[in-house]
Order: structure tokens, then C-alpha cells, then sequence
């Protein structure tokens, strides 16, 4: 079994860092510093939102004064998030299609944890290194090379890299999907 088909309750960070929404961007930002995180989920009795570091950096450099914003003003409301029982590599795909870099993991209105494009390096990496030589090769050449794009067969799973997908997977003909992980 691929640990990318582990629950992202297994990958995800938590406790989830939260802010009040009448908080002010600059506390904000402080806290993201101190904690050394690139987020936040921004309450307001229940969770609201989700601001990130790009989100406070736009909202103070609006000019003088600005830090005194409220993060209410500067956070996207109603985040996309997950349940705690999808698979990783689900979470993956929904932060690819939705081109977002972090993933709120909620149970109800409860926030459990929350998964990043780091988590699921994390994930990848432990995947590749209990995965057959020539599988971990594939991540190894995609990164150093600076490939675009890691594909993966649905049938067989074997991997390559790639600027495009082929039609079909080379060696069992199935389903070829991107397994990329933004960058960006």
C-alpha cells in the first residue's frame, strides 16, 4: 500500500493556528513569524477563513496604516477544506485542481489540522523510499532535473516525467494521471 493512500490525518499539521478575525494584519503577521508557519485559520466564533503570509504582505504594503487592517479584510472566507479520512493522495488532487497550497482539515465546523504542499512532500518522499529503486528514481530525476510534470499510472502505478502526459501509460496501456505537486 502507498502511504499517498494514508488518511491526511496522518500527514497533516496540527494544532491549527488560529486568529480572531477583528485582529489586526499586523498581529497576524507576527504570529505567522513567531510560529514560523504560512498561515493561519481566522475565527470568528467558528472558523471564518484561512490568511496566509501572501495575504498579509498585500494587505500591509496597501500604505500607510494598513496593518491596523482586520484579517477579516484580507482573508479568502470559506476556505476549501477536507475530512480527516481522505487519502493523501486525494488531498493532493484537490489542492492541484483548486491551485491552493493549503488545505484546511475539518471535522464539522471543528479544524483538526491543516495539510501544505510540505506535508505532501513529506508524504511523497517517505512514499519513494519504500517504493522499488527505479519508482524513487522517477522523484529523484523529476526534482533534479527540474522536469515539469511526475505522471503516474491508475493500473499499474509506474511513474515517469514528462512536459506533457502520454495518452497512455507505457508499459500497461491504463490511465495516466498528474501526480505534480506545485511549486509555486
Amino acid at each position: 500500500m502507498s502511504r499517498l493512500d494514508d488518511p491526511v490525518r496522518s500527514a497533516m499539521s496540527h494544532p491549527v493556528r488560529t486568529v480572531d478575525a477583528d485582529r489586526s494584519a499586523e498581529d497576524a503577521a507576527g504570529v505567522l513569524l513567531e510560529e514560523g508557519i504560512g498561515s493561519v485559520v481566522v475565527v470568528d466564533g467558528d472558523p471564518v477563513g484561512i490568511v496566509t503570509k501572501t495575504d498579509l504582505i498585500a494587505g500591509i504594503h496597501a500604505g500607510p496604516g494598513s496593518g491596523e487592517t482586520p484579517v477579516r479584510e484580507l482573508m479568502t472566507p470559506d476556505p476549501i477544506t477536507t475530512t480527516p479520512d481522505v487519502s493523501i493522495r486525494m488531498a493532493a488532487d484537490t489542492m492541484e485542481r483548486n491551485g491552493i497550497k493549503r488545505l484546511p482539515v475539518a471535522d464539522g465546523s471543528s479544524v483538526l489540522g491543516i495539510v501544505t504542499t510540505t506535508d505532501l512532500m513529506a508524504a511523497a518522499a517517505a512514499d519513494a523510499d519504500a517504493a522499488d529503486e527505479a519508482s524513487a528514481g522517477v522523484f529523484t530525476a523529476a526534482f533534479a532535473s527540474g522536469a515539469d510534470h511526475i505522471y503516474e499510472c491508475t493500473e499499474c502505478g509506474a511513474r515517469t516525467t514528462a512536459d506533457q502526459p502520454s495518452a497512455a501509460c507505457p508499459d500497461c496501456g491504463g490511465l495516466v494521471r498528474n501526480i505534480t505537486i506545485s511549486r509555486g
